[in-house]
Parts: C-alpha cells; sequence; structure tokens
C-alpha cells in the first residue's frame, strides 16, 4: 500500500543510492526517507537524520484492533543504528472536525533501526504493552531521500560542491561549438542567467538556447574549480538540474527534438573551448562524444532533452518541467592542471535540425582522489 502510495508522488524521482556497504556505515542525512517492508507493504516508516548524533523517527502502523496508530520519537545515531524512543500518538482529531479532541502520547517502548547498507535496515524494538509485543521487522528503502543528499556519498566521496543558479550565474559561463563557418550566423546562440518560464516562473536558472544547422551543435556551461592536489587524477560524479519542456516521442527533422539532444556531463583539467578545427569548422577542444548519442573520455551520456510528458503535443501546449540526469554509477575521472584546477561542465549535443531552449537551475560535483 505504502509502496503503490509514494510510487505515484516519487515517479519523477531519480534512481536509488548506491551501496556503500564496501566501507563501514555511519548514519547521516542520504538514510533520511520512507523505508516499508516488502512482505507487509502495510507498515512504512519515516526517518530522518537531524545531524550526526540524531534522528526523529514516525512509525505508520496499526494497533490489533486494525486501527491505524502513529508511532513517532527522537533518537541518537551510533555509527551505522538509530536508538529511538517512540511514543504513540492519540485522542486528536482531523482540523476540521467539529469536535477538537485532546490529543495524548504515551511512551510505548523503545526502537533501533541498524542499516547494513543504503538499501536495506532491521527495526527491532521491545515495549511493555501487550498490544504492541516486541519483535523484528526487515525494512527496505522506498524513497530515494531529501533533495540534496544521498546514502553513502561521504564513504565514497570526500567532497561535494553544489551550485545553484537561484541567485545569479557565479563561475559560471557558456560555450557553443560543432558548427561551421557557413552556419555560425544561423545558430543564433542566447545565454545568461534569467527567469524560468510558466509554470516555473518562480524559480531562476542559467539558459542556452540555439539553432542546429546541419551540424551537431553543442551548448555547454562551464566552471572552474580550484584548490584541488595539482597534477592529481580525481574520480568524478556529476549531477545536474534542468528545465525542459520537450515531451517524448516527438518527431523532428534529423532527429527528435527530445531523444535526439543528447545531455552531456564531465570535467577536465582542461578548459573546455572551441577551436578552429580547420579553416571552417569549430569544435570543441575537450573529448566529448561525437554527436548527441556518444560520450568521450572528458564527458558522458547521461540523458536527453525530453521531460515527463508521454505524448507529443504542440508547442503552445507542452509544459516546462524539472529534470535531474546524474553520472552516478558511471566510473568516471578526470585530473587537475598543475595549479590544482579542475573544470566542470554540463549541457546539449544536438541531432535535432531545429532550436533547442533549456535552463540549468543546479548542478551538483562530488570528489575523491583517486588513490
Amino acid at each position: 500500500m505504502y509502496r503503490q502510495f509514494f510510487s505515484l508522488i516519487f515517479v519523477a524521482m531519480t534512481g536509488l543510492s548506491l551501496n556503500a556497504s564496501a566501507q563501514e556505515l555511519s548514519v547521516r542525512g542520504g538514510f533520511s526517507g520512507y523505508w516499508f517492508n516488502a512482505d507487509n507493504e502495510q507498515q512504512a516508516v519515516q526517518i530522518e537524520v537531524i545531524d550526526p548524533r540524531s534522528a526523529a523517527v514516525s512509525w505508520l502502523t496499526y494497533d490489533s484492533a486494525g486501527e491505524p496508530v502513529w508511532l513517532a520519537g527522537f533518537g541518537n545515531v551510533r555509527g551505522d543504528t538509530i536508538e529511538a524512543t517512540l511514543s504513540r500518538f492519540s485522542g486528536g482529531r482531523f482540523p476540521t472536525a467539529s469536535e477538537t479532541g485532546a490529543a495524548s502520547l504515551d511512551i510505548l517502548g523503545l526502537a533501533e533501526i541498524e542499516f547494513t547498507d543504503c538499501q536495506s535496515a532491521e527495526l527491532r524494538w521491545t515495549t511493555n504493552n501487550v498490544d504492541f509485543p516486541g519483535g523484528i521487522l526487515p525494512l527496505s528503502r522506498l524513497t530515494s531521500g531529501v533533495e540534496g543528499t544521498r546514502c553513502g556519498e561521504a564513504e565514497r566521496f570526500q567532497r561535494t560542491i553544489q551550485f545553484s543558479f537561484e541567485q545569479g550565474a557565479g563561475p559560471w559561463s557558456a560555450v557553443f561549438g560543432d558548427f561551421t563557418e557557413a552556419t555560425e550566423d544561423s545558430i543564433d546562440t542566447e545565454s545568461g542567467w534569467t527567469q524560468l518560464p510558466q509554470p516555473l516562473e518562480d524559480r531562476n536558472g542559467f539558459g542556452l538556447a540555439g539553432t542546429n544547422a546541419p551540424d551537431d551543435l553543442a551548448m555547454f556551461l562551464k566552471a572552474p574549480l580550484d584548490g584541488l592536489r595539482p597534477d592529481t587524477e580525481y574520480r568524478v560524479e556529476l549531477a545536474m538540474t534542468f528545465a525542459t519542456q520537450v515531451p517524448q516521442n516527438c518527431a523532428g527533422i534529423g532527429g527528435s527534438p527530445g531523444g535526439s539532444v543528447g545531455i552531456k556531463l564531465g570535467a577536465s583539467g582542461t578548459e573546455p573551448e572551441v577551436v578552429a578545427e580547420n579553416e571552417d569548422s569549430f569544435r570543441f577542444n575537450i573529448d566529448k562524444g561525437g554527436g548527441p548519442v556518444d560520450g568521450g573520455e572528458d564527458a558522458l551520456r547521461v540523458g536527453d532533452m525530453t521531460n515527463f510528458q508521454e505524448e507529443c503535443v504542440p508547442m503552445e501546449e507542452q509544459i516546462w518541467q524539472l529534470k535531474t540526469v546524474s553520472s552516478q554509477g558511471e566510473e568516471f575521472s578526470a585530473t587537475t592542471d598543475s595549479d590544482g584546477k579542475l573544470w566542470v561542465y554540463g549541457g546539449s549535443d544536438s541531432g535535432f535540425e531545429g532550436r533547442t531552449t533549456f535552463f540549468v537551475t543546479d548542478f551538483t560535483v562530488r570528489l575523491a582522489p583517486s588513490s
């Protein structure tokens, strides 16, 4: 029941986190979210890790008569385990009920949640109440956690850098490539920090737009990261959230305006720039992969321009939606330059012979020296 309910709510969320069982687990914010019992989906546990030492736990369950029961409490974090005193809440009424009722809570007992990895845990509890005898309940992750956190991140990566374009462009700038001298005047590129279109007008982002003449136009955002170890190989994980209005299953000249526009993320010790490959062709100086389908040594293809609209509709009926892509699960590394600088970037590589517009709202970088 709970799994079906939250599947509807979180249908647009990205995949679950990588396991962190290769090293000793420490409960952190990435463990927050909803958990459930795979054999008894009427049981759901909500966990919120407040800080490295404390957490809040809510257990949505039933009493022996089948009536819904809400158990909740705060507890301590110790390594891979949360220990919490749970209380039962009862007697209240819905806010608009004619009788307000007098809510009460009674301490029920002690619960321990021990995590095996980022996807599984075991709930153990003891009580002095005959209606709630002690027991053990295996738990599996139901939702992927709180935005901006990820289970096992600290075990796998030493540093996380998050950029938001809500207040401005910061160190980011645009770069456009893969065009010819003959098409340079017709690609009509635009870029800059701006308000997002409706219905996302309460958000800001960095917009990029361009018209792809028959030459696979690429549009990237780039920014430098300073203060890293010089000449050092880093394992890198990247994520980008952007707004797109392109539905799935649309057709277009040269390819689909969604599926034929690849989204790529990458990092390099070399600043991404456009250079004259020959007398009339302008290409990137990094290996981002050729065209919209393939990645390269310096970038990974992580998705496409489609949003969550399953049916293609006319442009005036298309809806701007936020989409997050990530290199999570892909092995990717980059080497800093002699000054300890690394360039990170992301954007589109188009095979669609038309105009593409999108707005980047957030960019996340996770790093750890490969050694």
